[in-house]
């Protein structure tokens, strides 16, 4: 979270353009869901249910070059560890329980 605040405080000297916040690195849905059920240690099932829309993308990537090019902010976390620290905040947190 912090990280993700410190691109937003970056994006916030550029008023009215849009800036991607990520790592820029390709990342399948069933990735994130197996990383949250292993950190969970979460037995849930998923089920996928329908196919994928002609206009879904079986990857989800940040275009990162405007962000990059206009500001020196870089990710400072992977994916990964970003979930785990979320989670923890969650768990911590009055939401979590």
């Amino acid at each position: 979270v912090d990280m993700l605040i410190e691109g937003m405080e970056k994006a916030r000297e550029h008023p009215g353009e849009i800036f991607n916040a990520g790592s820029g690195k390709a990342t399948a849905l069933k990735e994130v869901v197996d990383d949250i059920f292993h950190i969970t240690a979460s037995k849930s099932g998923v089920s996928w249910g329908k196919p994928m829309s002609s206009y879904d993308a079986p990857l989800w990537q940040a275009d990162m070059q405007k962000t990059f090019s206009a500001f020196s902010w870089r990710p400072k976390h992977s994916l990964r560890n970003g979930l785990e620290k979320t989670i923890e905040w969650y768990r911590k947190s009055s939401l979590g329980g």
